[in-house]
């Protein structure tokens, strides 16, 4: 059965998002509708549609006369996406403690596996993002979750950069996800809070400076 417009545009902006986060398109290209149509073998309206997607999560950006290119990387837009965060998880926190069962706890640790053990941005943006929406699923805020994937798409971006740039001995006093996990199987929410605090402002500064090479 063939592909409605659709399902080819979902298709396609996964495909070109996962292309920039992995770097294979550079801030600052040129992504035409004609050079997305060659490459995945689509017409121009999927090729737009994804450009239109893409635009709203903060990978691409349209600019007067010339088109679509790469989004610039941001130190600016690292600096709100951290502080986004942070005023996020202290209205989220607590309620997230309060639902997070056993079967929630089996899930992060699987996904904390994921995390440390890939050098694939790919995977590690669906690892984070399992990671995530199994601890901050609140049905009662949707609203919230929205937020959340919002500024995950705005992160996201980074990974490759994050990745290829990184050292580890910069990770050496950054809160691992393992003791995240501790913290919130105690239900200690202030110590939760905390560490995802720390770990955020650790991890952007360290994109910040991989950023400079670009």
């Amino acid at each position: 059965m063939p592909l409605d417009n659709s399902s080819l545009t979902d298709k396609v902006t996964q495909k070109l998002r996962d292309a920039i986060i992995n770097l294979e398109y550079l801030p600052g290209e040129h992504l035409t509708q004609a050079i997305i149509s060659k490459k995945f073998g689509v017409s121009h309206i999927p090729a737009r549609e994804a450009l239109m997607k893409l635009e709203n999560e903060g990978y691409v950006k349209q600019l007067p006369y010339r088109g679509a290119i790469v989004a610039p990387f941001s130190s600016s837009e690292l600096d709100d996406i951290l502080q986004i965060r942070i005023v996020l998880e202290q209205l989220v926190i607590k309620e997230a403690i309060i639902n997070c069962n056993q079967e929630v706890i089996n899930k992060l640790e699987k996904s904390i596996v994921k995390i440390t053990s890939t050098k694939n941005p790919i995977v590690l943006t669906k690892a984070h993002n399992e990671f995530y929406n199994t601890f901050f699923h609140i049905p009662s805020r949707p609203y919230w979750m929205e937020l959340y994937q919002h500024s995950n798409h705005r992160l996201f971006r980074y990974f490759g950069v994050y990745l290829k740039t990184t050292i580890p001995s910069q990770m050496d006093n950054v809160p691992s996800y393992q003791q995240i996990l501790e913290s919130i199987k105690k239900n200690n929410i202030d110590k939760t809070l905390e560490l995802f605090k720390e770990r955020y402002i650790a991890v952007i500064d360290i994109i910040k400076l991989g950023i400079q090479s670009f």
